[in-house]
This record gives C-alpha cells, sequence and structure tokens, in this order.
C-alpha cells in the first residue's frame, strides 16, 4: 500500500529539548503578560459573546440550525462550552485568556513550521523576536475573545505543525485540519488544499484516504444534522450571507488591499533579486551584506547610499545601510498603521503589506538563499493560510494570520549570510523593543469599542454576570446598568424578556434563556429573508406581558459619547417599534409590550 505522504526535502532536525521549552516559556510568558495587561481592558457590547451564547445554547440540550439561527457550523461553540462549566463570574476574562493563548500558540507553531522548511534561525533570539512580532501583528488591536476565525488559524497551525514534525502523529494533524471547517464553512474550500500542498501524495488513491481522513468530522456534523431534523434550516443560515467577489478574494478586488499588495509586493521582490546578484556575482571581492568593515565603511556620509565599484551593478550597488534604512523605516510605518492608527483592529493595512512581501518573495523563490522547492511549498501554504483567514464578509484581512506571514519574512531579514554578526544583534533588539512598546501603546490606547486605559474606570461584572474584573467606561457601564435593572424590574413581576439587538454577552449568563432563535439580532446576520422572517415570527408568537427592551443607540459608537452616537438601525427592532406599543422609556433603552 503507497504511502499517505511524501517526505519534504531537506527537513530540518526535531525539536529538541532545549527549543520545546523556548516555546513553552515563550506561550507561558505571552498569555500571562497579556491577560494581566490587556483583558481587563474594555467591554465590546455588541459581538463579544456572540460565540459563547451558542454554547449555552448547546449545554441547554439546543439543536444547532434547527433550535437556534448559526450561520456558521457551532465548532466553536462546542470547544468553548466548557468555560462555562468552569466559571460564571470571571467567565470573559477566562474566555479571553484562551484567545490570548490560542494567538501565542499558533506564533511559535509558525516558527517550527518555517524552520522545517528553511532551517533553524540562526540564533535563540532572533527565533524569540520573530515569535513576538508575529504574536503582536496577530493579536495587534484585534478584540481578542473566542472568535471562529482565531479557532479556525489555530487548528489549521496545530495541523500543519503535527503533519510536519511529528511523523508518527500526522494523522492527528489531518485530524486539526478536519476541523477548521466546523468553525466556518469557507475553510472546507482551502484546508483541503492546505492538506494536500504540506502531505503532497505519490497516488490519486493516497489523496482520496488523505481527503475522507479530513473530511470525517465534517460527515459526523453533517450526520449529525440530518438525523435531528435541521438539514433544511442549515443549508438556509450558512448560505446567509451574500456572497461578493470582495469578500472571496479581498487582495485583488478591494482597490485599497490591492495597492498595498503591489506596493508591498514589488519592492520585495527588487530586493530578493538584488540578494541574489549580490550572492552569485563572481567578480565581487567580498559580501557587502556580512563584512563588518564594509558595512563600517558604508556608514561614512560619502558612502551612505551606493559602493561605488567598477565590479557591482545597479541591483547590487546599494548598501547595507540603506537596506536596513529601508527595512526600519518601512517596520516602523507598520507599526505606526497596526497599534496608532484608530479602529485598526481590522487589520486592513500590515495584513495586506504582510501578503504582499509573501507574494514578493514567492515571485523569486529561486533567488532566496533555501531549495528552490521548500520555498515554494511553504509559502504556497503561507499564501493560502492568509487568503482562507481574509475570506470573511466581516473580516476581511489577514491580519490573524500574521504568523505565518510574517515568520518567513523576518526568517530571510535574520539570515546569517546578509547581516554581520554586530548589526544582527542590533537589528534584534531594535525591532524587539519598538514591536513590545508600540503593541503595549495600542493595547491600551485603542481599544475596541471602548475608550483608552486611563478612562476605563468602571467593573462590568457590577451590571452584567460573567464580566468580573472586565472595566469599561461610564456610557457602557450605564448602559448595561439600566438593562439590568429593567430585567429585575420585569423579573419581579414574572414576565420574560427580549433584548434586541445586540446583546450577545448579556445572553451567555442571564438567568432566562433567549426566546428567540437568535442571539445577536443585526441585518448582517439575517440577511436571508428566511432567518429575518424566523425571528420576527418569534417575536409575533411570544406570550401576552412579555417585554421587549430595544436598545435606542448603536452600541460600536456608545463609549465615544454622545457627539458619536447614532440610532440603533435594525429590522427587528423597527419590527417591534411598528407593531408594539412603548410602555417605557430610559435614557439607554426602550421598554415595549405587546398592544
Amino acid at each position: 500500500m503507497p504511502p499517505l505522504f511524501r517526505r519534504t526535502p531537506s527537513p530540518s532536525p526535531r525539536s529538541s529539548v532545549f527549543e520545546t521549552l523556548q516555546g513553552f516559556l515563550f506561550v507561558l510568558i505571552a498569555t500571562s503578560l497579556c491577560q494581566i495587561l490587556y483583558s481587563p481592558l474594555g467591554f465590546n457590547p455588541s459581538d463579544e459573546g456572540y460565540m459563547l451564547s451558542g454554547s449555552r445554547r448547546l449545554l441547554e440540550g439546543a439543536i444547532p440550525h434547527r433550535d437556534y439561527i448559526s450561520l456558521r457550523p457551532v465548532g466553536t461553540h462546542i470547544w468553548h462550552s466548557l468555560w462555562l462549566l468552569v466559571t460564571t463570574d470571571h467567565l470573559m476574562l477566562l474566555s479571553r485568556g484562551v484567545a490570548w493563548f490560542q494567538l501565542a500558540v499558533s506564533a511559535w507553531l509558525w516558527i517550527r513550521i518555517v524552520e522545517y522548511f528553511w532551517g533553524s534561525f540562526p540564533t535563540t533570539s532572533s527565533r524569540l523576536t520573530a515569535a513576538v512580532v508575529a504574536f503582536c501583528a496577530s493579536a495587534h488591536t484585534f478584540p481578542v475573545m473566542v472568535w471562529n476565525s482565531i479557532d479556525g488559524f489555530f487548528f489549521i497551525s496545530c495541523g500543519l505543525y503535527t503533519l510536519l514534525r511529528t511523523p508518527r502523529l500526522r494523522w492527528a494533524g489531518v485530524f486539526f485540519l478536519g476541523l477548521t471547517p466546523l468553525c466556518r464553512q469557507n475553510f472546507l474550500i482551502f484546508s483541503p488544499l492546505i492538506l494536500l500542498l504540506a502531505c503532497r501524495p505519490k497516488s490519486p488513491l493516497s489523496a482520496i484516504r488523505l481527503l475522507f481522513l479530513f473530511s470525517l468530522p465534517s460527515l459526523l456534523y453533517a450526520l449529525d444534522v440530518i438525523l435531528h431534523g435541521g438539514l433544511r434550516d442549515a443549508l438556509i443560515q450558512m448560505t446567509g450571507h451574500e456572497f461578493r467577489w470582495r469578500f472571496a478574494i479581498p487582495f485583488l478586488f478591494i482597490p485599497r488591499n490591492f495597492a498595498l499588495v503591489c506596493l508591498a509586493a514589488l519592492p520585495t521582490a527588487f530586493l530578493v533579486f538584488s540578494l541574489r546578484r549580490a550572492r552569485h556575482d563572481s567578480n565581487t571581492e567580498h559580501n557587502i551584506f556580512q563584512d563588518d568593515s564594509t558595512i563600517k565603511t558604508s556608514l561614512q556620509p560619502k558612502n551612505l547610499f551606493f559602493i561605488h565599484s567598477k565590479t557591482t551593478g545597479f541591483l547590487t550597488s546599494y548598501t547595507p545601510s540603506l537596506i536596513l534604512g529601508a527595512s526600519a523605516v518601512l517596520w516602523g510605518m507598520i507599526l505606526y498603521a497596526i497599534f496608532s492608527i484608530s479602529h485598526s483592529y481590522m487589520g486592513r493595512i500590515h495584513g495586506w503589506i504582510a501578503f504582499g512581501m509573501v507574494i514578493g518573495l514567492f515571485s523569486g523563490t529561486a533567488s532566496l538563499p533555501y531549495r528552490k522547492r521548500s520555498s515554494r511549498l511553504l509559502l504556497g501554504l503561507v499564501l493560502l493560510t492568509g487568503w482562507c483567514i481574509s475570506f470573511s464578509a466581516g473580516y476581511f484581512s489577514a491580519a490573524l494570520a500574521s504568523p505565518a506571514l510574517f515568520v518567513p519574512v523576518f526568517h530571510l531579514l535574520f539570515n546569517e549570510k546578509y547581516l554581520a554578526r554586530r548589526v544582527h544583534i542590533a537589528v534584534t533588539v531594535g525591532i524587539l523593543l519598538l514591536t513590545i512598546l508600540s503593541f503595549h501603546y495600542g493595547r491600551t490606547r485603542n481599544v475596541y469599542c471602548d475608550l483608552d486605559i486611563s478612562r476605563l474606570r468602571y467593573d462590568v461584572g457590577d451590571v452584567l454576570p460573567g464580566g468580573q474584573g472586565i472595566r469599561t467606561n461610564f456610557y457602557t457601564y450605564h448602559h448595561l446598568k439600566e438593562l439590568k435593572e429593567l430585567v429585575e424590574e420585569i423579573r419581579k413581576h414574572g414576565d420574560r424578556y427580549v433584548v434586541v439587538p445586540e446583546a450577545a454577552q448579556f445572553w451567555v449568563t442571564s438567568n432566562q434563556p433567549n426566546p428567540l432563535s437568535c442571539d445577536w439580532c443585526i441585518d448582517p446576520e439575517l440577511q436571508r429573508r428566511e432567518n429575518l422572517d424566523r425571528v420576527l415570527t418569534e417575536i409575533d408568537a411570544l406570550p401576552p406581558g412579555t417585554a421587549l427592551l430595544v436598545q435606542k443607540l448603536s452600541s460600536p459608537r456608545l463609549a465615544y459619547g454622545p457627539r458619536f452616537w447614532l440610532p440603533t438601525r435594525s429590522k427587528v427592532a423597527d419590527h417591534i417599534r411598528r407593531r408594539y406599543r412603548l410602555v417605557k422609556e430610559t435614557f439607554f433603552w426602550k421598554e415595549y409590550r405587546n398592544p
């Protein structure tokens, strides 16, 4: 019987105990520091808790798709249902810590994946620097919480690492990749391609066997849905987002993204070909990138930009000072874009810059100081992973896949063939310090849907179960406080209640299950008419005396004050306003009852 896997050329040695210890310490320190410093900062009153609310429904015995609306497979609901059993008071803190852990593990695993193809980093410091950069660029100012994209990238990272680095557990790598479609259905397109590219089966029969093993989790999920009578609902819900090419191929059909990719890909390809010319020019007397004496000479004012030599052409006449200076300017611009621009959580700048740099490397694989075949395999896996993460209607950016995108770039930057030892140390220390400081600035100043750290003075746990230890601003706190008071008053009279449209976290720990089939009743989640009609029908079928609580202001702008407030726009909320009687109004909420 032919083997399922083909050996990858020039694999690096297996992980040593020292390297494993490095990874363990990196994950432990990164997760602990971020959990202590950044997890308590800010509350997202919009979509935080959306995945955990599905987890609660599963624990209550609800059948996915049939009993509640989920536009994606419920893998994320299943993985994280455990946290609802562990704690309630500090549930949000715990779930954020899990997300930090996933991002840190993914960053380190991509260090090891890149080393499998290209060999180890020259020094421990360079390896740790690349891991820190990958982790910070992946987390950036994204609202770290339980989320399906984070789960999907985590399973891709675990799957590839297990496939490549642990021969005896390669079946587990296929299993990890098979779990990704249960996080988001678009992974069903990309994950099989990633699997086949990583394994390169020798025969069609081996490919079929691989794909069968990969599809087992999805087949079991589909079988469960069919047996419980939820197939029609699942098909309606998982096609609930309108397909647009700008979301499917965002690096091509969104002009800004395309411009960023081109601006990063062209200079990177130019630099790669320049390095090849410098390395292979037989007339050059010494390596201008590694000789300390040449670097000292190039730093003199008269030789700052060029080495005047008859033996060097235009492409190889740039000195190390110019290349390092340009790299420093580019990295500074990336850090500014990631952490200093307000609302930069989407990662629409640095994610596509990194994607473009990888395209530039891929176009010049023959010029890289690695085996051509290994380079094509690695960079192909990286591009597929970045594209997979960016294929989304809500988060069309490759930023969460930054470990896959940035680590190859830094492996090339730290290559000992190009940098002298003293320059290598200076570059490593400079990049590390600049990245950490910028990351801290961004996480404390540009908090998603909230204010900077100096204005987060109110504990969410006082007004929302599960929010103990989370700090938020004045307006969001009183928004939640009014909701708590309204719910307590309604419960005193023994009545039921509904909260719409953006109260996902509220339903995670509420005393009463949500009587509606949707926990986040915003228009993008109810694009399909069938899903919207289902929710409206459920509202109209509620028993008499049910209180309908409708928020007056849009959640994403709530923290920024009256100057930035916008009224809530939702078809569900509009339906309630038109058909039901207003009985009470507070500053942030309106209570409606049956007429």
